[in-house]
């Protein structure tokens, strides 16, 4: 894995190698947390314009997916933070004109965070959590998480990704934040 700060934020990109004998099945996901400064989280627009979420059952493990459209899992249109409470993975995202997929996170002063993922990661999971630590007490916080795969897919088998012996994948996301809009 590899970390480097570029001019607009930081790309993360994963390599791996099948350096054992035979095809080898894996799947790569991250879990990072996203602010944007110092603005309180409730206060945050979340936009994920992904058109397909994971059912899960009580264990969290994915049974089905459904359409998010006109259901609270709706995040394309962006949706305040604050009135989510979601543990949710999402397919079929729109992507841009450069390919990738983007999850954005933006401020009532219209800064933003911005995640994007390469086409090596379909899918993200949207984490927003009540108890994340923060300056000394705990609050909502947002993670968005890129994946190769849906969560349980080593027993589900959807979109693995196979290597032969010797065989080598490399796949990105990355993070760039913007400053107000009264700044740009």
């Amino acid at each position: 894995m590899r970390h480097e700060l570029v001019a607009d934020g930081l790309v993360v990109t994963h390599t791996i190698t099948n350096r054992g004998p035979g095809r080898a099945p894996f799947a790569v996901g991250s879990h990072p947390f996203f602010r944007v400064g110092d603005h309180d989280p409730a206060t945050l627009t979340v936009t994920v314009r992904a058109h397909t979420r994971f059912e899960t059952n009580v264990r969290s493990i994915p049974v089905g997916t459904a359409p998010v459209t006109g259901t609270p899992f709706d995040l394309t249109a962006g949706a305040l933070l604050g009135d989510l409470d979601i543990d949710a993975g999402f397919r079929d995202f729109e992507q841009d004109t450069d390919g990738r997929r983007r999850t954005r996170l933006t401020a009532p002063d219209g800064s933003s965070t911005t995640m994007w993922q390469d086409e090596s990661f379909p899918y993200v999971q949207i984490f927003t959590p009540r108890n994340f630590p923060r300056k000394g007490v705990k609050g909502l916080a947002l993670a968005a998480e890129p994946m190769t795969a849906p969560a349980n897919a080593l027993a589900s088998g959807e979109s693995l990704i196979w290597l032969d012996e010797g065989e080598t994948w490399s796949g990105s996301w990355g993070v760039s934040y913007a400053g107000p809009l009264a700044s740009r």
